[in-house]
């Protein structure tokens, strides 16, 4: 940072200058030649900028401004000329342009910008604009990040590294609740990629991350079974975050297992409502239209009332609801006697 020098990563210094066009989420920045050859896509950077209030021009702040490098783009315009095409296809080069006309550009996410306030301590704070052109980006460090996060830092969750130049990686991670380490509300979060690129190991650390909080509960629908097996001192893949350990022993968190046979509905309407969902009137039974199917909701539960919950896991329930059904469907559900036809035929087979 520009009046934080040794603040600055290894290999220091400038990596890169604000170009144009920018925005106040992302910047376009040019690479310096001095490093082109360096593997800066992933790496942490950021750069110091002088913004003042809105009608304070004179109360002028410094705000560190830290993002992330998330691609890089080359262009010769001389390697994109049709006629110098055709040259390079037989020297494949021209003498004094490759790659002496190679630009660099990347983009810059933002993440994050902190004002001083005092004793060499940051606050959370906004970027109200865009930096001027040329205006110096350059890597950071682990201390660097440490000091101007240290206001902030019961709140951090460090997800792995950068990968693009070996720097722990910080994030907030507050409960849903209120409260100084509460956001406030809920939201959602997705996690997609293919197939072993990740997905279950940044869940885990996601996990640990919101466990930490003992005023928020966690709850994880596992149909593949992959986090129940980590609870069972089960590792599943090669990420070895030993998500268990960490809950139990140092969160001292209590992890419950309930496995599909110990979960039962509580509300008749609702294994009404799922019935509808799953397709089981429409599809199913051939009940299309929206009252029809309705009626055939209400007869199933009235039926199906009549048996204790334990025993909706066997086969006799299903076929009263069945019978029940033909017997009120050629008035009250069926519009068609060949549908009603069908559902008799259903029956024949039990």
């Amino acid at each position: 940072m520009t009046t934080e020098p040794k603040q600055t990563a290894r290999g220091q210094g400038t990596v890169a200058v604000v170009s144009s066009p920018s925005s106040s989420t992302e910047l376009t920045i040019d690479i310096i030649d001095s490093r082109s050859q360096s593997k800066l896509v992933g790496a942490l950077v950021g750069f110091e900028w002088e913004q003042s209030e809105a009608f304070q021009d004179d109360d002028q702040r410094r705000t560190a401004v830290l993002g992330q490098i998330t691609s890089m783009e080359l262009r010769n315009r001389w390697h994109e000329d049709q006629a110098f095409k055709n040259i390079i296809k037989s020297e494949q080069s021209l003498p004094a342009i490759t790659p002496h006309q190679d630009t660099r550009t990347a983009k810059m996410k933002i993440g994050g910008c902190f004002v001083p306030k005092g004793k060499g301590l940051y606050e959370h704070g906004d970027l109200g604009g865009v930096p001027s052109t040329g205006t110096p980006i350059r890597l950071v460090n682990d201390e660097f990040l440490e000091r101007v996060l240290q206001s902030c830092s019961k709140d951090l969750f460090y997800l792995g590294r950068s990968y693009g130049n070996d720097v722990k990686f910080p994030m907030w991670f507050k409960h849903f609740g209120g409260g100084d380490h509460g956001v406030g509300e809920a939201y959602h979060i997705g996690v997609f990629g293919k197939t072993g690129s990740g997905k279950t190991g940044l869940v885990k650390m996601l996990l640990a991350a919101y466990a930490r909080h003992p005023d928020m509960g966690i709850l994880v629908i596992d149909p593949q079974g992959e986090f129940s097996l980590e609870f069972n001192d089960k590792q599943v893949g090669s990420q070895g975050l030993p998500i268990k350990e960490i809950v139990e022993s140092n969160l001292g968190r209590e992890l419950v297992l309930a496995p599909i046979s110990k979960m039962q509905l509580d509300d008749w309407n609702l294994l009404g409502d799922l019935l509808d969902s799953s397709h089981f009137f429409d599809i199913g039974l051939g009940i299309r239209g929206n009252t029809e199917r309705e009626a055939a909701k209400s007869y199933a539960m009235q039926r199906l009332r009549g048996f204790k919950i334990h025993e909706l896991n066997q086969k006799e329930p299903g076929i009263e609801v069945l019978r029940h059904l033909y017997r009120n469907a050629q008035n009250n559900i069926y519009k068609t006697k060949a549908n009603w036809e069908t559902l008799q035929s259903r029956l024949n087979h039990f």
